[in-house]
Parts: C-alpha cells; structure tokens; sequence
C-alpha cells in the first residue's frame, strides 16, 4: 500500500472510496436511501477542488500496488463553524475528510492517512488539530479517540440534502 498526494486522476478513485465509506460507516445514521442512491463519480467539486487546492490544503490518497485508490484523507485549515467555507488557520488545522473502502478496515491504512495529513499540518504550523464527526459514527469516534484525539464539547450539526440535522461533535489534538 502507497499513500501518497492525490492528483486530479485520482477524482474517480477518490468519489468511489469516500462513497463506500459513507455507505457503511453511515448506516443506520443516515437515510439508507441517501446512502444508496450516492454517486459514485466524482463531481465537478471534487476536481476543482484538486486541480485548484485552497491554500494549505493537502489530499492524500492509499493506492495498492495495482494502482486502485482504496481511502483519501484531505487536511487544511480550520473551518469556521459558522460558514465552512471560511477558513481560519488560527484555529490550528482540520482533517476534513478521512474515508476508506469498507474491506481494507482495520488494516491500519485510515492510520497511516491520518498520521500523513497531520504530519502535513505540523510542517505548517497549523496546531491544534480539530476534526468534525457525526455523533453517532461510535466506530469513527473511537477510532480518533484511539489516535489521541478527545471531544472538546463543541457541538453543530450537519446538514443533509433533504433538510434533515444530524449531530457533530468536534474532537482537538493538541
């Protein structure tokens, strides 16, 4: 298993493994039809996104040896709560996104991607680190409790395409 920056080729790769995630880590916590009705093409976003990164931000993609992107890890500045599309670096760093196909779980490789986009973040000074993770995503949470992350008690919640608010818990490292 390589893990390495993403490219613009890895768009496809990229959509496929944060659908798979979201498809089995979400079960039960988010609609089932939402779940099964995801695309798993990468959209227009996702490329932008890639070719054209917002300043100290960083995507990091497991590739096995025969070139299948199986997980992506995106890291940058702190979001504000308010509007995520702000950014603000003096509120430390964030891993906004950490998702990884359901069959490599457990294989230490969502480790190894999170070990890498904070290591990113280090190098830049963006310190502390913060994370958003649904409430209910008990597997999520005690994996980043694992890696030393500790829910601070800030809570939002996340807006689904329907109108439906699911709760966020927000975990720092110092």
């Amino acid at each position: 298993m390589k893990i390495r920056r993403a490219t613009v080729e890895d768009a496809d790769g990229i959509a496929l493994a944060r659908v798979r995630g979201w498809q089995h880590g979400y079960r039960g916590i988010m609609p089932q039809v939402f779940l099964d009705n995801l695309a798993t093409e990468a959209s227009p976003r996702l490329r932008n996104r890639l070719e054209n990164p917002a300043p100290n931000t960083e995507n990091y993609v497991a590739e096995t040896a025969d070139g299948v992107i199986v997980g992506w890890a995106n890291v940058g500045p702190y979001r504000t709560i308010e509007d995520p599309a702000q950014l603000d670096p003096g509120e430390g760093g964030e891993l906004y996104a950490l998702y990884l196909h359901t069959e490599y779980w457990g294989r230490g490789i969502a480790a190894e991607l999170l070990d890498v986009g904070l290591t990113y973040l280090r190098q830049i000074q963006l310190l502390p680190y913060r994370l958003w993770v649904l409430r209910d995503n008990e597997r999520a949470r005690r994996f980043y409790e694992k890696h030393g992350f500790t829910f601070d008690k800030t809570e939002a919640s996340f807006s689904m395409p329907d109108g439906t608010e699911l709760p966020e818990v927000r975990y720092t490292r110092a």
